[in-house]
């Protein structure tokens, strides 16, 4: 009987799930976020509402700041973890947590 190769293809995608962040904008509305290895060299990033997003690869966990008229959060992310974005009614900002999307 034959042997059967892995799927390099599906072996490569795993890999590169495992090195960056998917993001899911929760709101109808354009959300603008900061995006880095560390507090100092953060790339600006921009998701249209309800839309998922993932970033580029990372060496390090990622750190993200969402700014709100109410003040800002910051969050130091786990590679190859999915994250939404909301409003959190209650503290009037934007806001970040993690989610299982299976």
């Amino acid at each position: 009987m034959p042997q059967v190769e892995p799927n390099i293809e599906m072996q490569i995608g795993t890999e590169l799930a495992q090195q960056s962040v998917s993001i899911l904008n929760q709101s109808s509305s354009s959300i603008a976020f900061y995006l880095g290895e560390n507090g100092q060299e953060m790339t600006r990033y921009l998701i249209n509402g309800g839309i998922f997003w993932y970033s580029p690869n990372y060496t390090e966990d990622p750190i993200i700041v969402v700014y709100s008229p109410s003040g800002r959060v910051h969050y130091k992310l786990s590679k190859g973890s999915s994250y939404k974005i909301f409003w959190d009614k209650r503290a009037r900002r934007w806001d970040v947590r993690e989610f299982d999307q299976r």
